[in-house]
């Protein structure tokens, strides 16, 4: 990481981190007290994390629960000469249609495609209805597609997995 684009923190900011990450709805004093300093360290560590942009507030939802079944990982290979204009065009147009094409992430890649894609949707009928959505975007080449059977995402662990992972501040 540059100069330009890093942030200094240290090991109680990354211990910080590490506990809002896994109890994101603990006041500050159940921090201080876990960590033993002051509320208003607490705060004022918070709110040097959060102006300098290292955490941000989000909501979470079991998206299987709410009726997306499928995740999947979609490839695109564009059709042109690999190029940072291009990549925009394409990427603007994706990004304009996330929620239309239930797009979860974008990634750029090395390799022999370009980006890959994360959705998740209803069922097999709606990931080919997205499938196609994304193969007409002008300069898309080609699509490949990896259906995913079973997922564990750190935020959705089975109760019994996620009580044998151990904290990386510990």
């Amino acid at each position: 990481m540059n100069e330009l684009n890093s942030v200094k923190i240290d090991a109680k900011d990354k211990k910080i981190i590490s506990l809002l990450k896994k109890h994101p709805r603990w006041p500050h004093q159940k921090i201080a007290k876990d960590m033993q300093v002051s509320r208003q360290t607490i705060q004022k560590r918070i709110k040097y994390l959060e102006d300098n942009d290292v955490i941000r507030y989000s909501v979470l939802t079991n998206d299987y629960l709410l009726g997306k079944e499928i995740t999947a990982f979609i490839f695109l290979e564009y059709q042109i000469p690999k190029g940072l204009a291009y990549h925009g065009i394409i990427d603007e147009e994706m990004l304009s249609r996330m929620d239309e094409i239930e797009i979860l992430e974008i990634h750029h890649i090395a390799g022999q495609e370009d980006v890959i894609i994360k959705i998740r949707t209803r069922n097999i009928a709606s990931f080919e209805q997205n499938l196609i959505k994304l193969s007409r975007l002008e300069g898309v080449a080609r699509t490949r597609s990896i259906i995913c059977l079973t997922s564990f995402e750190r935020n959705f662990l089975p109760k019994e997995v996620e009580s044998t992972i151990k904290p990386s501040y510990s």
